[in-house]
């Protein structure tokens, strides 16, 4: 894998240890636009496993880091991404 693949999926990863974010809170935390971009990206990461996916009260994506979220963030950061 390079680096360059690798940048912005850190970022989102590191942004969703927070716990459960929108797409234009986390477009905001790691700066990254446009947001309908960033919907896309989500779903991606969501469908390897790395996300879990829900729906607030008001119908609103959401999302936070998955068991293998946290396991890949851990793999990033100890081989030097």
């Amino acid at each position: 894998m390079s680096h360059g693949k690798n940048r912005l999926k850190i970022r989102v990863l590191r942004a969703l240890q927070r716990g459960w974010l929108n797409p234009p809170t986390i477009c905001t935390l790691v700066g990254f636009f446009p947001i309908r971009a960033m919907y896309s990206y989500l779903l991606r990461l969501h469908r390897w496993g790395l996300l879990e996916r829900r729906r607030d009260s008001r119908g609103l994506l959401l999302y936070r880091l998955s068991k293998r979220g946290f396991e890949r963030l851990e793999w990033l950061r100890e081989n030097g991404f």
